[in-house]
């Protein structure tokens, strides 16, 4: 058996063993990069290590020792293989020899006395109410860091519209059939889970604040995007302070909102306006109809109104795999 990525590193493994950690390792990395706003070829070794150790402590023992292994063969393998990545060859050494040092058996004490067991997505709320909102704006218990009105502009913004975080980078203006719409670039469309490179989000109905929301949000992106270390640090700071604001003020609890919990919002809006599987996959930009029933925010917990409309040759390329499975159930006699 053999890996997708190539070669293959520590030889006390077998080879079979060897090629399941380096493509888990590349999974992470990947998986890290979208989480922290990147790319797979922006994101730092550093930075990849500092989400490894805040995803840790939310994992079994089984599962970190297994990410722990996974991560050590990966950057392994960028060292020798000549993978482009952003930082210097000093950055990946140091990363390597801190992902060395890091062991399971560290995290066990933080797991039982701070966490729960889980996986990082069951941590994370899906959802953050107009009340939780309200709550953060006004900021009852004074955390008053840099990023603080940047993070609620963006939170606030990004319920309208639902956005990856990667995608308010290169999101813009545009008029289409002189109606405004949002254009984004869609981040999953590399790999086959989008429906196109583009997709367009008709603002024409909203209401006046919410447009001002919306282009608030997007002058902030523009002043920070001129370079990848400006977007790191404005991207990381909105996080950082999203962290600050809920611990600060909202009550004491397992899962607290993060900017994600924008994107859930926004699906779940959608669905409780009735919005049909393949609107809000194109709004979402995903490939098939199913995603947002999946894996984002539930219709219940949706409210307020909905103006965002998508286009109508977008919604025709989002794949309705629903209608799939009925007709196969209906030809199978079930």
């Amino acid at each position: 058996m053999t890996s997708n990525v190539g070669i293959v590193v520590n030889s006390n493994r077998t080879a079979e063993t060897k090629a399941a950690y380096l493509l888990r390792g590349q999974n992470l990395w990947k998986k890290a990069a979208n989480e922290l706003g990147s790319s797979v070829i922006e994101l730092k070794p550093k930075d990849f290590i500092s989400w490894l150790e805040d995803l840790l402590p939310t994992l079994k023992p089984a599962s970190r020792r297994q990410y722990l292994a996974a991560s050590r063969e990966w950057l392994s393998y960028i060292q020798i293989s000549g993978i482009v990545y952003s930082g210097t060859i000093g950055d990946l050494d140091e990363a390597i020899m801190h992902c060395l040092t890091i062991k399971s058996v560290d995290y066990t004490s933080v797991l039982k006395t701070k966490s729960k067991r889980g996986n990082t997505s069951s941590n994370k709320a899906k959802r953050i109410t107009s009340v939780e909102l309200r709550k953060l704006a006004k900021n009852e218990h004074g955390y008053n860091g840099k990023w603080r009105l940047p993070a609620m502009i963006w939170l606030a913004a990004n319920i309208i519209v639902g956005l990856r975080p990667i995608e308010w980078r290169t999101a813009k203006l545009v008029t289409i059939d002189n109606k405004l719409n949002l254009e984004v670039t869609n981040a999953k469309n590399t790999n086959g889970r989008s429906h196109g490179k583009l997709r367009h989000l008709d603002l024409s109905d909203l209401s006046k604040s919410d447009l001002d929301l919306i282009k608030g949000q997007l002058q902030a992106v523009c002043y920070y995007v001129e370079s990848y270390a400006n977007w790191e640090a404005y991207y990381g700071g909105v996080r950082r302070a999203i962290r600050h604001l809920t611990r600060a003020n909202l009550p004491k609890g397992s899962k607290y909102p993060s900017l994600y919990s924008s994107r859930h919002q926004f699906a779940a809006n959608a669905k409780a306006a009735g919005l049909q599987k393949v609107d809000i996959g194109a709004l979402m930009g995903h490939a098939t109809d199913e995603t947002a029933t999946m894996h984002y925010g539930k219709k219940k917990h949706g409210s307020g109104s909905f103006a965002i409309k998508a286009s109508q040759h977008e919604i025709a390329r989002v794949r309705v795999k629903s209608e799939k499975q009925c007709s196969h159930t209906v030809r199978a006699g079930v």
